[in-house]
């Protein structure tokens, strides 16, 4: 076969060594990979120690929910949770007895709990009836559910009982339940999630087992990257919950990404390394040598193309206070036992199976032959006979598809998130409408008072009226409630002799008040915010209560103050990611750029990577705001548009951008290949273009697969991820790979492999 590289000029290195005893000692190498799996896979018993991912952090919106739950907690009293169950009974009374023996019999398996108390509507008094028994229509009531446990073990409890709090057969006619509000919500979440990524991996792993038989035409060929896959899975699950013993900000979607990854990267690989064995096979080579030639050439490449993944996942690591470590984490983990299995476990399995890779045909499977031309070559020299014709449209697509990025907004995920359909979210949005009392969307200031502070003090009632006062003057902010400031039309004088000890007929009342507002060390003003809860508009209101010096005189000036709730902890969460995003870029791309320069030796390849990559990735983002922020498909794909979550650029950045790096580095080492071999570089870059995009592409369509089978998700962030990194891949694997690359290469000829001298040199032990 003409341009094939002899195996005399690689024997000397490293990679071609490390071949031979993998060969040598193949099954000795299997079996203890299925031990190392094995073990690892054990851990997957250990009950993993994952945190919350929501609320967790150094961040001052965290303090300060800190701070108010432990001075409104009963120190005689265990933490609790609580959600509520909404009825709807049209037609009917809140205590008709048909009402009342269908709510019953829905809340039963939670009344036979010790651990749960009830709030039901019929027993409670009139004064605080409202709280359960909707005032805008009587016709929505509600049953308050507290459970006496602690977070984790509140969640274990609700999903144990979750399907059976259901109405009976014989409920009054359209009645309705809502299991909803607070700890529901994040039960929803984790079920959707868990049962939609096993739905995901059942739609991926067929399509993928098809499109392996398709590419390799063989059973056996086609076999060994699904086994690759099971590997890695089992074996980055297992460390990923050891890892929760170690590292302490580990959250349950570590797991998810090492599904999304795991699979598809050692799919990926697993090409690589099998496609390049029969190939060398094709050659004539014996088994040894195949074995030794595909480690020096595709191991190698394999090797730097996931420490590229890795660098981008690296990226992650950086972004403290937000839940991107722990992703980073589980992609880490997932990349590094892909690349294992590919370059030491799979090669040991092809030393023992030899010629026998080709067993068991199909049909309508491609060739299992590797020409030296064919569609990608002659695609290759069509883009380089015509360079600038090919890369200004490809990169004018690239910019205009990434425009809309400029107009993104952003907020984090809230409970939009969940399908507009969702039981969950829908009681959400209908308690907002039936209760409107109770505002979700409100700002927190949260004053941890000194020892000895009398809040009470005229001084104190006036200043803290008066802060108030100036709250209500920025826009946005509607409502200021706390004990000096309850009723929008009094006076600080009126206030003052409210709070007037001499008169007992207000004792009840004040009561009420200062329980509302004043806890144990702790005082609360609490801010209603127009508008959503994930605007800017409400993060401006946040901003400027923060900035408002007379926040900080208040009791004296000696008080620690933390403005918390959703907009003020959206804020913070945007702020940590804006503040380590700059070290976060330049790790990933120096190290990007690295890591390519010594895989091909050149200095300008790198470069021109990178910029590449860039555009390639910027596309995605402007889709990404373009749909699901501005709502183009929304009812197609059942979302409700809504601002940007900031991790979730950065979490497609970290991902894409090593997955586009992975291709790039895996074509590259093929055209240099050839370029060392003629040391021309358009030739070189044809024919590696020929020998490797059948690979590449083959390697994108399954990644496309896997990520959106997860993008066909009911939670719009999972659906973001999944479509967003399927659509990176697709164009970064043909308008990127098969025509920019070709094109570029092309206009820079031999300024391609430019290196200074001190710079090129190369160990033959490499």
């Amino acid at each position: 076969m003409e341009g094939a590289t002899d195996p005399s000029a690689l024997e000397g290195r490293l990679y071609y060594k490390i071949g031979l005893f993998v060969h040598d000692y193949a099954r000795v190498v299997l079996i203890c990979s299925l031990l190392l799996c094995a073990g690892l896979g054990y851990m997957i018993s250990l009950e993993p120690r994952y945190i919350e991912g929501y609320g967790e952090g150094d961040l001052e919106s965290v303090d300060g929910w800190s701070a108010a739950g432990e001075g409104f907690s009963d120190p005689n009293e265990t933490a609790f949770e609580s959600f509520h169950v909404l009825f709807h009974h049209p037609g009917h009374s809140y205590d008709d007895p048909e009402v009342v023996s269908a709510i019953q019999a829905t809340i039963e398996v939670l009344s036979r709990n010790d651990n749960i108390d009830l709030d039901v509507p019929w027993q409670t008094n009139e004064a605080n009836r409202s709280s359960l028994v909707s005032s805008v229509d009587p016709s929505w009531s509600r049953v308050y559910v507290k459970v006496n446990m602690n977070r984790e073990d509140s969640k274990i409890l609700l999903k144990d009982v979750y399907k059976d709090i259901e109405l009976p057969n014989n409920s009054p006619q359209d009645m309705e339940k809502y299991l909803t509000d607070n700890l529901a919500i994040d039960i929803t979440f984790d079920l959707v999630l868990k049962e939609e990524l096993l739905r995901a991996e059942l739609i991926s792993a067929p399509l993928t087992i098809l499109i392996l038989l398709f590419v390799f035409g063989t059973v056996v060929s086609a076999s060994l990257p699904a086994l690759s896959g099971i590997y890695t899975v089992i074996a980055a699950v297992g460390i990923i919950h050891g890892l929760t013993y170690i590292v302490d900000d580990l959250t349950v979607y570590a797991v998810n990404i090492v599904s999304l990854l795991g699979i598809g990267l050692s799919v990926d690989y697993s090409l690589f390394i099998v496609n390049r064995f029969r190939e060398e096979l094709g050659r004539g080579h014996d088994n040894r040598t195949a074995i030794a030639m595909t480690s020096a050439t595709a191991g190698r490449a394999i090797l730097f193309s996931g420490l590229t993944v890795v660098a981008g996942l690296t990226g992650m690591l950086f972004f403290e206070n937000t839940g991107l470590p722990s992703l980073g984490w589980g992609g880490i983990c997932a990349t590094l036992v892909a690349l294992t299995s590919s370059v030491i476990l799979l090669p040991s399995i092809l030393a023992i199976v030899g010629d026998r890779i080709n067993s068991g045909k199909v049909p309508l499977g491609l060739s299992t032959e590797v020409a030296d031309d064919g569609f990608w070559y002659d695609l290759a020299k069509r883009v380089m006979s015509k360079p600038l014709s090919f890369l200004v449209p490809s990169v004018l697509i690239l910019l205009v598809a990434g425009a809309p990025f400029l107009q993104a907004e952003w907020g984090i995920t809230s409970w939009k998130a969940l399908s507009p359909d969702n039981e969950a979210r829908s009681g959400m949005e209908l308690t907002d409408e039936n209760w409107p009392q109770e505002v979700s969307n409100t700002a927190l200031i949260v004053y941890e008072i000194q020892d000895g502070t009398d809040v009470f003090s005229e001084e104190n009632i006036r200043t803290l009226h008066a802060f108030s006062k100036e709250i209500l003057s920025i826009e946005g902010a509607s409502f200021v409630f706390n004990y000096a400031h309850f009723n929008a039309t009094w006076t600080e004088d009126e206030v003052v002799e409210f709070w007037d000890d001499s008169d007992e007929e207000l004792r009840l009342e004040r009561g009420f008040y200062a329980d509302s507002s004043v806890g144990d060390g702790v005082v609360l003003v609490q801010v209603a915010i127009e508008g959503d809860q994930s605007s800017e508009a409400s993060r401006k209101v946040v901003r400027e209560i923060r900035s408002l010096e007379a926040k900080n005189e208040q009791f004296g000036g000696g008080s620690e103050v933390n403005v918390a709730g959703f907009a003020a902890y959206n804020q913070d969460v945007l702020d940590a990611v804006k503040e380590n995003l700059p070290i976060a870029l330049a790790f990933i791309l120096t190290s990007s750029y690295v890591l390519i320069f010594l895989q091909v030796r050149s200095v300008i390849l790198p470069l021109k990577a990178l910029i590449m990559n860039i555009l390639s990735v910027s596309a995605s983002f402007g889709i990404l705001v373009w749909v699901f922020q501005e709502g183009n498909g929304a009812e197609l794909l059942n979302f409700t548009p809504q601002p940007i979550d900031p991790t979730t650029p950065v979490m497609i950045f970290a991902i894409l951008f090593g997955l586009s790096m992975d291709y790039e580095v895996l074509m590259l080492s093929r055209i240099h290949e050839e370029w060392e071999r003629t040391e021309d570089n358009t030739l070189a870059v044809a024919t590696g273009l020929q020998k490797s995009g059948r690979i590449i592409t083959s390697a994108a369509l399954v990644m496309v697969t896997v990520f959106s089978a997860f993008g066909f998700s009911s939670v719009s962030l999972m659906m973001q991820f999944g479509f967003m990194l399927a659509l990176g891949v697709a164009v970064d694997a043909t308008i990127v790979r098969a025509l920019v690359v070709p094109s570029t290469m092309r206009l820079m000829g031999d300024l391609n492999w430019w290196a200074p001298a001190w710079m090129s040199g190369k160990s033959r032990s490499e």
